[in-house]
């Protein structure tokens, strides 16, 4: 009643007049209304902002659509980054995952390794997101700004894990990769498609144990011609250790420096079979 004792003066009502509290009920009752709608006059309401009915009404009034998200319910902007983050996870993380898978198999991987590199790279390059655009596309609803705001948020996700990608392989690993980029060269179907020239066998000095080993690089060289020839028109399917088993005799040089190679393993999957 102290609260009200300003009101009632004013307005002359005595605290023992039951007919006079009727009264006063009612007034406070409109004083306080008029007090709610003074505190959200000209601002957005989104109490009610999940009603069909209400965001209608907002379009219609405002020939703008609600905003994605509620200010009242602080934490729908987090459920909004955290569908944007997991669509991002399964886009930008599936090639990864099936080159890993890939990698962990068994035979000869040594020779398709820096090709499965290529595609991870071309991948990141074209920044392909299938369900990330499904999920912008539901939470936009059409509105060009809120699109780009949430295609420039999906981007920033993957950018720290392309920029590591990008750095390990690029920098760290650079050495390790030029081994298997060389390596394509003892793949007989690949070697068919590169067409590799005596001025590129140079390249084999990325092997450590060829690096100061002349004599066996002009060899390579000498049967290069024989190991194109021989290789022309292989099967894809063709298992390659038994095409070097059947070809040694006529390539002893390439047949020997590829056995050595195939010790190489880009995988895990055999130490860990071991354990």
């Amino acid at each position: 009643l102290d609260h009200f004792r300003e009101l009632l003066e004013e307005n002359g009502f005595s605290m023992s007049s039951s007919q006079h509290l009727r009264e006063l009920i009612p007034m406070i009752l409109e004083e306080e209304r008029n007090k709610i709608c003074n505190q959200i006059k000209d601002r957005e309401i989104n109490i009610f902002s999940r009603s069909p009915k209400t965001k209608l009404n907002w379009k219609t009034v405002t020939g703008l659509p609600t905003p994605p998200y509620s200010t009242t319910r602080w934490w729908s902007k987090w459920e909004i980054q955290l569908q944007i983050e997991l669509a991002v996870t399964v886009d930008a993380g599936e090639p990864f995952v099936r080159a890993t898978y890939y990698l962990e198999g068994d035979g000869p991987l040594v020779f398709s390794c820096y090709e499965k590199i290529l595609e991870l790279k071309e991948r990141i390059a074209t920044a392909y997101y299938p369900n990330t655009n499904v999920v912008i596309r539901k939470l936009a609803k059409n509105d060009n700004t809120v699109k780009k705001q949430l295609e420039d948020y999906s981007k920033s996700c993957a950018q720290p894990g392309y920029a590591y990608f990008n750095t390990k392989f690029n920098i760290d690993l650079k050495d390790a990769l030029l081994v298997f980029k060389v390596a394509c060269y003892f793949d007989p179907v690949k070697v068919t498609e590169l067409q590799p020239r005596c001025c590129d066998i140079n390249d084999l000095k990325a092997l450590k144990f060829l690096a100061e080993n002349n004599n066996t690089i002009d060899s390579l060289k000498r049967e290069l011609p024989v190991y194109l020839s021989k290789a022309s028109g292989i099967s894809n399917d063709t298992c390659k250790l038994r095409w070097w088993n059947r070809h040694s005799s006529q390539l002893p040089y390439w047949s020997k420096v590829c056995k050595s190679l195939l010790l190489l393993q880009p995988s895990s999957a055999a130490a860990e079979r071991i354990h």
